[in-house]
């Protein structure tokens, strides 16, 4: 039966014909395969493109999902023992301002870019250091501050609101287990205490 003749290599639509044919096929061992008739110009194409197949099989296109860390409990945001991840007496002890704190950083005069860079490193090295209480000083923000060109700037309201986001986000989100406004002798509302959490291993 006469029929559309070929000449050349196969078009586009039959590679990609060909590669979804191909797709759960598991190519032989070398030794056991059969020779194709082809001629010794279309070989190397065709183990080739068998090749490419099998590879695009076997590698993901997505990498695997890393779980997400829990986010802080807000204690300003739930009862007594209501936090999640926090027991009751650990809460109000934090609350209250009776846990003893390990470590303090002022974050006054700063930008936010150096003040979040601050941040992070302190709560970084605390985590790694097992401390378990941090002191973040964020001001109030009823002043304006100065910056190094003695001009008038905003930034220390800016980093009130800032500073607890920040702590709700990579990579701090993975060190931190909640977080709550200071009492007055430590800073009021314009400090916040910071409880870590456990490292895990060594």
């Amino acid at each position: 039966m006469a029929g559309r003749q070929r000449t050349g290599w196969p078009s586009t639509q039959d590679l990609e014909l060909f590669h979804r044919v191909l797709v759960d096929v598991t190519p032989l061992r070398p030794e056991t395969a059969s020779q194709p008739s082809a001629g010794p110009t279309t070989l190397p194409k065709v183990e080739k493109l068998v090749k490419t197949i099998t590879r695009t099989k076997t590698e993901s296109p997505l990498k695997p999902t890393v779980k997400e860390a829990a986010r802080p409990a807000v204690l300003a945001d739930h009862g007594p023992g209501r936090a999640p991840g926090l027991d009751r007496r650990s809460a109000l002890r934090l609350k209250r301002g009776k846990t003893e704190i390990d470590g303090r950083i002022d974050l006054h005069g700063m930008t936010q870019e150096q003040a979040r860079s601050a941040l992070t490193g302190f709560v970084i090295s605390g985590y790694r250091q097992d401390r378990r209480c941090l002191l973040v000083i964020t001001g109030k923000g009823r002043r304006p501050a100065r910056d190094e060109t003695n001009a008038w700037s905003a930034e220390s309201g800016i980093l009130r609101q800032r500073v607890p986001r920040w702590l709700e986000e990579p990579p701090l989100v993975g060190c931190v287990l909640a977080y709550s406004p200071a009492q007055p002798e430590h800073g009021g509302s314009g400090a916040l205490y910071v409880l870590l959490k456990r490292r895990r291993g060594p």
